[in-house]
């Protein structure tokens, strides 16, 4: 927990969460692929990642025009 908490104060975590029940949780980091690997790599091997990246409205519009060409 204080690795997570050193992340959140920096701003590398927005937000976190954790499911006790299921052994599972979330964050929201927001920067490159780069600074992600960087700073999930300081939680393996303890910790498993599944990666979602999340788009603006903007770039969902952008991929989608780009899509119907």
């Amino acid at each position: 927990m204080k690795m997570v908490r050193k992340d959140m104060k920096s701003g590398l975590i927005k937000d976190w969460g954790a499911i006790p029940a299921e052994g599972e949780g979330h964050f929201v980091f927001e920067g490159t692929n780069l600074q992600l690997m960087n700073m999930t790599k300081q939680y393996t091997p303890a910790v498993l990642f599944k990666v979602s990246p999340v788009v603006t409205i903007e770039e969902a519009s952008e991929m989608l025009s780009e899509m119907a060409e």
